[in-house]
């Protein structure tokens, strides 16, 4: 399916969701707070989504082997910033 597809279907992303016309959304308003010393935060944020709609930006890895592949891929130094998933057996062990 691809991002087209999805927007055909009514999917927003995140930064352009609003509850009807001018609505409040909790959780990026807290964001938005949290990055306030970033100026240019919500800016930088719709260029990522709208490169991703135009492909020309990669869309986050669907899955863990997706996530682990491009974690492959970077550089030693980025490969932290992509591992937002781990198995749970690696979580488990973490943890004890």
């Amino acid at each position: 399916m691809t991002f087209h597809h999805l927007v055909r279907l009514g999917y927003k992303a995140w930064i352009d969701y609003r509850f009807e016309r001018y609505g409040y959304d909790p959780l990026f308003a807290y964001y938005r707070w949290a990055h306030r010393a970033e100026p240019q935060w919500v800016n930088n944020l719709r260029s990522i989504y709208t490169g991703r709609f135009r492909g020309m930006v990669a869309r986050p890895p669907l899955d863990l082997r997706q996530q682990l592949e491009s974690a492959r891929r970077a550089p030693g130094n980025e490969r932290r910033n992509i591992l937002g998933l781990t198995s749970l057996t690696t979580a488990v062990c973490k943890t004890t």
